[in-house]
């Protein structure tokens, strides 16, 4: 199966500047919407392009939000793409390190229940793709697909997804990666060819 991408729309700009910005750091860093609305000022390095993912929010048994470690219980560093520096720099500046990078009006961390009902459902329909099955968890299908696309290897990918394996990462986007026997057949005749000489 073939992972689509999500577009980028203007309608994200009409609704909140730091909702879109959240989107476009959603689709083009594989963060899990958790991890990125866990962040906090002092986990990037934003001259560096580095952001460093060491939190998420997920539910407990009764709902409630709670802050925990990430997915497979690592913390990780990932590539932040420069285009994303001067809004990220935006909602940093002035915030101490302690401070949410994504942050609620009154200052404190964005409910993802809240932010999904919200924000991210009435755009989805106002876009006319809910029936597409687009959700927030396919921006991160969408930075995969964009990642392969530009010649990621397995690790890199691994490593920025935050997979405890590259196993998983394999089995997930298999089908991204480009069939390339006849350009390896190429490659290794003209080693051969060469090493004759």
């Amino acid at each position: 199966m073939r992972w689509r991408s999500c577009p980028m729309p203007s309608r994200w700009s009409r609704v909140n500047p730091d909702d879109g910005l959240l989107v476009r750091f959603l689709a083009y860093t594989g963060a899990r919407v958790g991890e990125a609305m866990a962040l906090q000022v002092g986990d990037f390095d934003l001259a560096g392009r580095r952001a460093r993912i060491s939190r998420t929010w997920s539910n407990d048994e009764t709902g409630r939000a709670v802050l925990g470690t990430p997915k497979n219980s690592k913390a990780r560093t990932i590539a932040v793409p420069g285009f994303l520096v001067d809004g990220l720099a935006g909602l940093c500046d002035g915030h101490g390190d302690g401070d949410y990078v994504f942050r609620a009006a009154r200052g404190g961390p964005v409910n993802l229940n809240n932010w999904r009902n919200r924000v991210w459902y009435p755009t989805v329909r106002g876009l006319g793709m809910e029936d597409a099955g687009v959700t927030i968890h396919s921006l991160r299908h969408t930075y995969a697909s964009f990642a392969i696309a530009q010649g990621a290897d397995v690790k890199t990918l691994q490593m920025q997804l935050g997979h405890s394996s590259p196993s998983i990462t394999l089995n997930t986007y298999t089908a991204l990666w480009p069939e390339r026997l006849d350009d390896v057949a190429d490659a290794i005749g003209a080693l051969r060819e060469r090493e004759l000489v």
